[in-house]
């Protein structure tokens, strides 16, 4: 059975939908409901840990990433995250906005900090959930690492070169 419909909230859409031209390239980091949408304008590339959800946006192009253990990032005690070499390996070229919104909060998004230099220094990204502290602070460190401006919102922030 597939997980409940969580979905991103219409300011992570509509600040995307002003960041970003139609067909940009959008790498999202868990998918669900709001992939169908995404995929409708954009050039979506989601990463996926759970095989039920992989293809749920049929114009998707997605990266099956399982979680796998991982050595604990500091600050961060979180021992798990998508297999990193899965998402490099299926990378694209090109990447205009990245929309983080998984893993799921249990399992930590730390790990990002691991690959995130693999990663074109122009992209904007979006942190979805930023209102939990387990979501703030990875967005806060990525910033920070990217030398990124952060600008909160009630449940989202947005890091970008530009402020």
């Amino acid at each position: 059975m597939l997980r409940d419909r969580w979905t991103i909230c219409d300011g992570v859409h509509e600040a995307i939908r002003q960041l970003v031209p139609e067909q940009a390239v959008i790498l999202e980091f868990g998918s669900g409901e709001g992939s169908i949408a995404l995929s409708e304008k954009y050039y979506l590339h989601s990463v996926e840990h759970n095989i039920e959800w992989v293809g749920h946006a049929a114009k998707s192009n997605y990266i099956h990433a399982p979680i796998v253990s991982i050595k604990p990032i500091f600050p961060f005690s979180h021992d798990s995250w998508y297999d990193g070499e899965a998402i490099l390996s299926s990378l694209p070229k090109t990447i205009d906005l990245v929309l983080v919104d998984g893993p799921p909060g249990k399992i930590g998004r730390s790990g990002l900090l691991d690959i995130i230099d693999k990663f074109p220094n122009n992209a904007i990204w979006i942190i979805d959930d930023t209102v939990r502290a387990d979501e703030s602070e990875p967005s806060r460190q990525i910033a920070y690492k990217l030398r990124l401006h952060e600008n909160r919102f009630w449940n989202f922030s947005i890091l970008s070169k530009k402020p």
